[in-house]
């Protein structure tokens, strides 16, 4: 399909493969000023074309890479119409330029992406964004979590907010058991796992399937059998802001008799 304002071809073409190869080995060595120079007025059909196997385009490796700048220019290229439908192209994993920049905590890059589709009057463009989800069932929010990026987890949360959506649940919960608490306990994002226990209580509450024929176990539980949580390299002083904000809304009562959980309590005397 020709886009005729672009003049661009839509899907996989190798020929546009084989072209983007010089912007691709620039990403690849952090050259991030020649990555961005090859985007031009007459190179901006290839904005859409696909650069990586796993079908990247220059917008997904730009938002990975936190670069502000580089995401400015190349947003630019694009007509006002087409930026949401550029923003929310999918990779072969499911993730839309939103997903990639989460990962990074650079919030300035994202509150560029922000005002470009508020800039565009076509309602719901960054409801719709902010609510994709990838293959595995993530959201933006979820994925920042992930990373334990909480400054980009909350940046987006509020944007999300703003278009007048009060339910945020969808956001903690991907297409498995996995909760996004558990993610950020599994990362030993203790910071942020404290953020999020204050938007949603009842995180604390849900059971996730680590192994297959498992029980399912809360994220205290999951925490008990974490070793690295507890070595000298690690911000006990955070670990201990963590669990104090569990035990003081009573969610630990969920698993009072799991041994796993007794272990653990047992390591903080003032509990």
């Amino acid at each position: 399909m020709i886009d005729l304002e672009l003049g661009q071809v839509e899907g996989f073409d190798s020929d546009n493969f084989s072209s983007l190869r010089d912007p691709y080995m620039a990403a690849l060595n952090g050259d991030w000023d020649n990555f961005k120079n090859f985007f031009t007025e007459k190179t901006r059909q290839l904005l859409f074309a696909s650069m990586t196997i796993d079908s990247d385009t220059a917008l997904h490796i730009a938002a990975y890479s936190g670069k502000k700048y580089v995401l400015e220019h190349l947003v630019e290229l694009l007509p006002s119409h087409r930026v949401h439908e550029a923003l929310s192209k999918k990779n072969d994993h499911g993730n839309n330029t939103f997903h990639e920049v989460a990962t990074t905590n650079k919030v300035e890059a994202a509150e560029f992406l922000v005002c470009k589709l508020n800039a565009v009057d076509v309602e719901d463009q960054l409801l719709k964004i902010l609510s994709d989800e990838n293959n595995l069932g993530e959201t933006p929010v979820y994925r920042a979590a992930a990373y334990g990026h909480t400054k980009m987890a909350k940046f987006l949360l509020d944007e999300y907010v703003k278009t007048n959506v009060d339910d945020i649940s969808l956001h903690f919960q991907r297409k498995d058991s996995v909760s996004i608490l558990h993610i950020a306990v599994i990362g030993q994002h203790f910071d942020t796992a404290i953020w999020l226990l204050g938007k949603d209580k009842t995180l604390a509450e849900r059971k996730a399937t680590m192994r297959e024929r498992e029980p399912g176990q809360t994220c205290l539980q999951l925490l008990a059998k974490m070793p690295t949580a507890f070595c000298s390299t690690s911000p006990l002083g955070t670990l201990e802001r963590f669990v104090y904000v569990w035990a003081s809304d009573k969610a630990v009562m969920a698993c009072k008799n799991v041994v796993a959980c007794e272990v653990f309590v047992g390591r903080f005397s003032w509990m």
